[in-house]
């Protein structure tokens, strides 16, 4: 079946049968609704098998289907209007479970859940590790000028030196 890895929300992933090859997928939305957000939480979902769960209160790595730690998968995330390190925030706040002003701030709260104390802040430092882990799985272009040529001459790039998907 022409299925491809999943993306953030369950019910999302299921209706587009996750981030299938060869297929394009275009969100819409009003200005400051979050596009670029969530694009790069499905881009962080399939680049990074490990994430905080909030509801085990843990980092957790995805299995596939057959009980096994998921492999992560190159991602190609082009930017056009964001830098790469507000970029890089977006993600730390995705893969640590911490709000993101948090993060920028350098506030960070202590979260307990009756049997421990678990730091924001200890958070961050393991999702920053996550990154550096799996550093070339998710690689980031900058376009300034993002006409149809130069977007499929990067993705074509991309595919051939770094094989990207």
């Amino acid at each position: 079946p022409s299925i491809g890895p999943s993306l953030e929300g369950k019910m999302f992933s299921s209706v587009c049968r996750g981030a299938r090859e060869g297929c394009f997928f275009l969100k819409s939305a009003s200005t400051s609704a979050g596009k670029s957000r969530t694009s790069i939480f499905d881009a962080c979902h399939i680049a990074y098998p490990i994430r905080w769960s909030h509801k085990l209160n843990n980092f957790v790595e995805e299995l596939d289907s057959n009980g096994v730690p998921r492999a992560p998968q190159k991602v190609l995330f082009i930017v056009t209007e964001m830098d790469k390190e507000e970029l890089q925030t977006i993600m730390l706040a995705y893969l640590s479970g911490v709000d993101e002003d948090h993060i920028l701030t350098g506030y960070y709260n202590d979260v307990t859940d009756g049997m421990h104390t678990l730091s924001e802040y200890e958070r961050v430092k393991y999702a920053a590790k996550i990154l550096e882990r799996y550093s070339g799985y998710f690689l980031i272009e900058e376009i300034s000028d993002p006409n149809l040529q130069n977007v499929e001459s990067t993705i074509r790039k991309y595919a051939t030196i770094d094989e990207v998907e």
